[in-house]
């Protein structure tokens, strides 16, 4: 995952924390939860147009039901998360994110690899 800064000032103190997770599609909008608060571990600061990676490991292997479930559609993987940072003004900011991969086949073709927005999950201040 790259996390960029498309301001014009630098971010400072980023914290992100971002997790992978196989549920049920319609679960989505009850079981994908971001720590609050968030461990203020590993601050950084990102320079104007800046960016970093943050490395994801799914922890296991998925079953075939879980494959079956992606592919037609009922279950999904999702990338989700936060990023919380202040501006150049002094003001605490954040950006919350989700993403999901649903209704392909798995595994997928890396080059095709598509996650797609999320209809909620997706905001900031």
């Amino acid at each position: 995952m790259t996390i960029k800064n498309r301001g014009q000032t630098p971010a400072y103190k980023v914290l992100a924390w971002a997790g992978l997770r196989v549920i049920e599609v319609r679960d989505e909008n009850t079981s994908l939860v971001v720590p609050d608060p968030m461990e203020e571990k590993f601050a950084l600061t990102l320079a104007a147009n800046g960016s970093f990676h943050k490395a994801l490991r799914f922890e296991r292997t998925l079953t075939p039901n879980e494959i079956a479930d992606i592919g037609n559609g009922t279950r999904g993987i999702y990338l989700y998360g936060r990023i919380v940072y202040t501006d150049a003004f002094k003001k605490l900011r954040y950006t919350n994110f989700r993403l999901h991969y649903t209704n392909q086949p798995y595994p997928p073709v890396i080059t095709n690899a598509l996650f797609n927005f999320s209809e909620k999950g997706n905001d900031s201040n």
